[in-house]
């Protein structure tokens, strides 16, 4: 319940502010959205096994070989910050430190986002309600610090503000060294393909045939040659990360697929104007979106298909948008409900692990 109340609230919060304050400050922006942060950052900040991968992450606190195994790795940010936690002294400042610069991420490119003429409120609800993200940031702390950068790159990387970019990037990989991997295919896909809007949709619907071979051997090859992505190759050969294929997990990922299609039949028709930085976010989800089909043979992939799952918020809202542009109020009602109905099943009916957090238990 608590996270259909962050939902409803942060949402109308984000909407009223929008249309009542007028401010170009990140700061003072930041200081009316006081109470949104808050409720956003309580489950992150308090949680205490929600996540699975909650305890692996506690027993990192005082743990000095854990702080050598990840300056080897070059993820000396994520080292420091164990290093301060332990300055703190206590485990859960793991949490706190990471979760607060994943929020400070999203947050300010909310702002961003508002800067540029976007309903903020929607961009929230459909982070919270369609990508998973918010949730999933409990299991990977480290990624999901990368993770939560991604929407900020792409529109700093269209803006052509290539030093931010870079700096940026470090940042990320400093906290995880896959970032490298996902920046590297944006930076590709940017650069390199040129996708017209009207085959928009039939590069998507090649990628699930190209995505559903088993590159295993070629990814292994691949990692054995670069030396800090080298320490991945022990996951294909560990029995416990290979996943069998879970119809469950392909099917949860398969249910936004009407919507996008939608959204690529209307760029066919020409019925949508992207800005630079939307259609590099399109063809990031033409081009990743069916990545996920890789993780049946190695769930690694799965942990890549993370960064770009939060590019389909701006499918989605183009969607949306387009709908409230052409008064269709029955498409905009149909798409609210699709995404949220689904969302509520995971947190009211479904809900566990990174899907449950009752305040009142920890109170």
């Amino acid at each position: 319940m608590y996270y259909i109340c962050l939902l409803i609230l942060g949402s109308f919060w984000l909407y009223l502010a929008q249309q009542k304050i007028k401010t170009s400050n990140f700061f003072t922006w930041l200081i009316v959205h006081i109470p949104v942060i808050i409720l956003y950052l309580i489950p992150l900040w308090l949680q205490e096994g929600i996540g699975t991968d909650y305890e692996s992450y506690y027993s990192h606190f005082g743990n000095s070989g854990i702080i050598d195994y990840y300056n080897n790795k070059n993820e000396y940010l994520y080292s420091e910050t164990l290093k301060f936690a332990n300055f703190l002294g206590h485990p859960q400042f793991i949490f706190v430190i990471l979760s607060s610069i994943q929020s400070l991420f999203f947050f300010y490119t909310l702002y961003l986002f508002k800067k540029k003429g976007y309903e903020t409120w929607l961009i929230f609800f459909l982070f919270i309600t369609a990508t998973g993200i918010y949730h999933n940031q409990t299991n990977g702390l480290r990624q999901f610090v990368a993770v939560n950068m991604m929407l900020f790159l792409v529109l700093i990387l269209t803006e052509k503000k290539y030093i931010i970019f870079a700096l940026v990037s470090v940042i990320g990989f400093l906290f995880h060294n896959s970032f490298i991997v996902a920046i590297a295919i944006v930076v590709v896909i940017h650069i390199f393909l040129n996708i017209s809007n009207r085959k928009m949709l039939l590069v998507f619907i090649l990628s699930i045939f190209i995505f559903s071979m088993n590159y295993l051997q070629y990814v292994v090859a691949f990692l054995s040659k670069i030396d800090f992505l080298s320490t991945y190759i022990y996951l294909a050969e560990n029995e416990n990360f290979l996943t069998e294929f879970n119809p469950l997990t392909i099917l949860s990922k398969l249910f936004y697929v009407p919507l996008l299609i939608w959204c690529f039949v209307l760029l066919r028709k020409n019925k949508l104007i992207l800005s630079d930085f939307e259609k590099l976010c399109i063809k990031i989800v033409v081009i990743t979106y069916f990545f996920f089909i890789q993780g049946m043979y190695f769930q690694l992939f799965m942990r890549v298909w993370q960064y770009f799952n939060v590019f389909i918020i701006v499918v989605i809202y183009l969607l949306i948008m387009h709908f409230v542009k052409t008064k269709k109020n029955f498409n905009i009602i149909a798409v609210v409900l699709y995404v949220s109905l689904f969302y509520f099943y995971k947190v009211l009916i479904f809900a566990k692990a990174e899907y449950s957090f009752n305040l009142i238990d920890l109170l």
